[in-house]
C-alpha cells in the first residue's frame, strides 16, 4: 500500500513537474512571438530613444559611416507580399556609378539585412564588397522585420499572412529581388551569395526555376544547407525538439512567427555578458553557434538586437521536416494536401540536377547545422562546382558573419573567386 501510494506520489509529481516546465516553454515562446523593438535610421533618433529599445535600421547601420550610400525600395510579389530591398550604391573607396558589376546578398533564417551590416564597415560582408566596386543589393524575405506587409492581410493579425515556408521565399521573393535588380542596374547576370537559409534559398529556386542558371555568374555559399547528416550534434538536437514543442503549442496559442526583432536578447546579453563571470557564462553560451574568441563579446548584445529577425513557423516546419526525413524535400502538408499540390501523398524531393550554374561552397567542420559530411553530399548532388573549401579550424556558423576575422580567413578568398568568375 506504501508503494503504491509513494508511487502515485510520484505520478503526480512528475506529471505537475512536467506541466511546470510545459508552462515555461509557452511563456518563453509567446515572448519571442512579440517584437517590441524600435528601428530608427540616425543617430540622433537614436538617442532620443535611448530606453534600449531603439537600434538603427539597414540603412541607419550603412550611412552612420561618411561615404558610404545606401537605398531601399519595397518589391510587391506575385501573392501581394511587398518586402524591402536594400542597395549599397556606393563607398568612400568606390563611388556610386553605372555598371558596376552585381552582387545580390540573401540572409540568413529569421534573419535580415542587417546580418551583412551589423559588424561594422571594417568586418561586415556587405561593406567589404562595396568597398571593392561592387554594386551591393540586399533582399529581405517575407516575414522578417522588413517584410511584414501585403497587400491584403496585415502580419500582427492575420494568420494568413504567415502561411508560408522556404518554397515561396525561394520561387517567388528571390527571383523577384533578382529580376528587379538586374532591371534597375540593366544587367543580365549577377553574383549570388548566401548564408544558410539564404544557400538553401538559392538550391530551391535553381531547381525549381532553372533558367535562373542562366542569370548566375556565380553562386557563393557559406555555411550551405539542403541536408542534415545524423546524428545532430546536441544544440541542433536541442533546437529539433523545440520545434516539436512549439507545433504542440501552436494550435493552443494561435503561434505562425518565431523569433521576431526584439529587444529580450539584446537586453539579456547586456546584462549577462557584463562582468568577470558574466563573460564565461556569455562565451559557454554562445559557443554553441560561433566561436568567442573570433567575436567581440561587447558587440553581442548590438547583434543580437539585429538577429534573430522573425519568419514564420512553417519555415521552421520545413526544415524540421528535412532533418527527419534526411531529405531535401518540398514542404509536406499533409497526404491529402500533397495530392492535391504534388499529385503524391509525399512531396517530391528537389531535383538538384537541374542546378547548372557555378557553385562555390565554404564549410566549416564544427557547424552545428551545415557538417562536412552534409555539404559534401550536396557537393556530389552538383554539377559545377567550382570551389569548395573549408573555413579555419573551430570555425562555427555565425561565425561566417560575426567572426572579427571573418575577412582575413573567408571573405578574401570569396573575393578571389568572384574575380576569376566576371
Amino acid at each position: 500500500m506504501i508503494k503504491t501510494i509513494s508511487g502515485l506520489f510520484f505520478l503526480l509529481f512528475t506529471l505537475t513537474e512536467i506541466s511546470a516546465q510545459f508552462a515555461i516553454l509557452k511563456d518563453l515562446v509567446l515572448q519571442f512571438t512579440y517584437t517590441n523593438i524600435t528601428q530608427v535610421q540616425s543617430q540622433q533618433q537614436f538617442k532620443v530613444l535611448s530606453d534600449g529599445s531603439a537600434v538603427l535600421d539597414f540603412i541607419g547601420l550603412v550611412q552612420q559611416y561618411d561615404g558610404y550610400t545606401a537605398e531601399e525600395y519595397d518589391v510587391q510579389t506575385e501573392d501581394g507580399y511587398i518586402l524591402k530591398l536594400h542597395r549599397i550604391s556606393g563607398s568612400p573607396l568606390s563611388p556610386k556609378r553605372a555598371g558596376k558589376p552585381v552582387i545580390y546578398l540573401q540572409h540568413c533564417l529569421a534573419g535580415s539585412t542587417d546580418v551583412y551590416v551589423a559588424l561594422g564597415r571594417k568586418h561586415s560582408l556587405a561593406f567589404l564588397l562595396a568597398d571593392a566596386g561592387y554594386d551591393v543589393w540586399l533582399g529581405n524575405v517575407r516575414g522578417n522585420t522588413y517584410s511584414k506587409r501585403h497587400v491584403k492581410y496585415t502580419a500582427d493579425r492575420d494568420s494568413e499572412f504567415w502561411n508560408f515556408s522556404m518554397d515561396e521565399m525561394a520561387v517567388i521573393d528571390v527571383p523577384k529581388f533578382i529580376d528587379v535588380v538586374l532591371e534597375k542596374t540593366g544587367q543580365k547576370k549577377l553574383t549570388y551569395i548566401g548564408f544558410s537559409m539564404g544557400t538553401t534559398l538559392s538550391y530551391i529556386l535553381l531547381s525549381e526555376k532553372p533558367e535562373y542558371n542562366d542569370k548566375m555568374k556565380l553562386v557563393v555559399s557559406m555555411a550551405p544547407i539542403a541536408y542534415f547528416i545524423h546524428p545532430l550534434k546536441l544544440p541542433a538536437y536541442a533546437i529539433l525538439v523545440a520545434t516539436e514543442a512549439i507545433l504542440a503549442l501552436s494550435s493552443e496559442t494561435q503561434i505562425n512567427q518565431l523569433y521576431p526583432q526584439s529587444n529580450i536578447l539584446h537586453m539579456l546579453s547586456k546584462k549577462i555578458c557584463s562582468g568577470i563571470l558574466g563573460r564565461i557564462l556569455c562565451k559557454n553560451m554562445i559557443k554553441t553557434i560561433a566561436s568567442p574568441e573570433r567575436l567581440n563579446l561587447t558587440a553581442l548584445p548590438d547583434l543580437l538586437a539585429h538577429t534573430p529577425a522573425g519568419s514564420s513557423l512553417n519555415t521552421w516546419v520545413h526544415y524540421y521536416q528535412i532533418v527527419t526525413t534526411g531529405e531535401f524535400k518540398k514542404f509536406d502538408f499533409g497526404a491529402s494536401s500533397n495530392e492535391a499540390k504534388y499529385g503524391s501523398a509525399k512531396p517530391p524531393n528537389y531535383d538538384l540536377s537541374k542546378i547548372t550554374s557555378p557553385q562555390a561552397m565554404f564549410y566549416s567542420e564544427i557547424d552545428i547545422f551545415s557538417s562536412i559530411k552534409a555539404a559534401t553530399r550536396l557537393k556530389k548532388k552538383l554539377k559545377n562546382v567550382v570551389a569548395f573549401e573549408a573555413a579555419p579550424k573551430g570555425y562555427n556558423h555565425m561565425d561566417f558573419v560575426w567572426a572579427n576575422d571573418a575577412y582575413e580567413e573567408v571573405y578574401l578568398a570569396i573575393l578571389k573567386i568572384i574575380a576569376s568568375n566576371p
